[in-house]
Formats: C-alpha cells, structure tokens, sequence
C-alpha cells in the first residue's frame, strides 16, 4: 500500500487579534475538499471549538473530556479518541478552558507530547 506522509502546518503568533484561528478554520476547510485534514485547536480561548460547536453537539461529545488538554497531560487520553468529525475530510480535536492548566503542570517533555500521537 502506497501511504503518504502526513505534513504538518502550524498557523502560530503570540499576538493575539491576528486572525490565527480564522485562518485555520478557512485553510483547513479548503484543504479539506482534496485531502484529510486534522486540526487541532491548542488555544485557551478555543476559538475554533467555538465555530465548530454546533458539530461538536451534534455528535454528544463531552469537551470537558476530550478535548486537547486531555491528550497531553501527564496520563493522556488517546489521541484517536479526542478526534471529532466535523466535516467532510476534517476532524477537530477540540480545545477546552482547562488546557491552561498545561503550562503550569510539571510534566517532562511537553514539547514531545503530540509526537508520541
């Protein structure tokens, strides 16, 4: 079987007001309508859960337990269980209030966390 390697596309600024979230749910909807795409909402204010809420509801999720603070903290959930379907070729794994708790956890290589997903 002829697999692809996935690319990754980080939309980031420390600037708030800039249009990072816009510009992830627009790129993200246009790559769609050729490829899978998975979005992953890491922002505290959880802007693109919030444009997807309505999705989100559709399909019961519980965001207070999957989401993506679940998937990175120190015992995480899987990866694959925080993944919701919000369109046609697109999956969120959504964002919730608690991921600010992440900066100040003590956990050993954060930086590596998704890497292991």
């Amino acid at each position: 079987m002829d697999k692809k390697k996935s690319k990754i596309i980080a939309i980031a600024s420390l600037k708030g007001g800039v249009g990072k979230s816009t510009t992830g749910i627009i790129f993200a909807t246009l790559l769609s309508k050729e490829s899978k795409v998975l979005l992953i909402d890491i922002d505290t204010q959880a802007s693109i859960t919030s444009y997807f809420f309505n999705k989100i509801q559709e399909q019961n999720v519980n965001l207070e337990s999957f989401n993506i603070y679940e998937v990175l903290r120190e015992e995480p959930l899987e990866i694959r269980d925080a993944i919701i379907n919000v369109n046609v070729n697109l999956d969120l794994i959504p964002s919730y209030l608690s991921l600010h708790k992440f900066n100040q956890e003590a956990i050993s290589f954060k930086e590596l966390r998704l890497k292991k997903g």
